[in-house]
């Protein structure tokens, strides 16, 4: 294997001292990090700390997108468009360190949102919930692209529930319910049901929940356009739906 110039230097001068790349702060924002894991295809010897992900997306090091926790660490690999839960003190999460080259959140965004298109367009059933969450604590737009969409079905309406003729009852603002509400009104569009998941930290069964209770017991309708809901306050009190 040919060495590089830098290493061909030290052999030939060993009194040159090769000094690793200095470690770049890991945390993007007090969710997020960013750094080098390492990975182990397989289970580690016995002689080793024992790895949490047998089938990890390489073997070695690699960079990943992680949220700290304090018992588990959420990793997810911006290749592969997977995720993996990692216990605090574990092979894993013992490697992560910060990485060599800085990156800005722009740059990570952007790459991600074309991966995510990439994937979407090819219909591949990646995790895109993990990588909402990534794109939201990054202050990014959430991609509506969907790997089932069909061409021409994007902006389909796939279902919700009609506005009744008024207000059946004042929603409390400071509730779970009322800052989705509020949440999928602020903009007075259609928003990604995907960006609302990433916002609440919630599953998209939750998060169609509360739309679902919203009609029920207030009667603000919504409608489903592929990946998206708008919600739509009754007429007559269409400015003031709070409690």
């Amino acid at each position: 294997m040919a060495k590089s110039k830098a290493a061909r230097h030290a052999t030939a001068n060993p009194h040159v001292v090769i000094e690793p790349k200095p470690r770049l702060d890991p945390k993007l924002t007090d969710k997020l990090s960013w750094g080098r894991i390492f990975w182990v295809c397989g289970t580690t010897p016995k002689n080793m700390t024992r790895n949490d992900v047998t089938d990890p997306p390489t073997n070695g090091q690699q960079c990943v997108f992680v949220f700290p926790g304090e018992k588990h660490w959420m990793a997810f690999c911006p290749i592969s468009f997977t995720s993996y839960r990692l216990t605090v003190g574990g092979m894993e999460q013992k490697s992560f360190e910060g990485p060599t080259t800085e990156y800005s959140k722009e740059y990570l965004s952007e790459w991600l949102t074309q991966s995510w298109k990439k994937f979407a367009t090819s219909n591949y059933q990646v995790d895109y919930n993990m990588a909402a969450r990534v794109l939201k604590e990054l202050g990014a737009p959430i991609p509506t692209a969907m790997p089932t969409a069909k061409e021409g079905e994007e902006d389909k309406e796939r279902g919700g529930k009609p506005t009744a003729d008024k207000l059946l009852k004042p929603v409390k603002r400071t509730s779970k319910r009322g800052k989705v509400l509020e949440w999928f009104i602020e903009t007075g569009e259609a928003r990604s049901i995907r960006e609302a998941m990433a916002e609440f930290e919630a599953s998209r069964s939750s998060v169609l929940s509360y739309l679902h209770n919203l009609n029920k017991d207030h009667g603000i309708g919504y409608r489903l356009i592929g990946d998206t809901a708008l919600v739509e306050l009754p007429v007559p009190d269409g400015d003031d739906p709070w409690l």
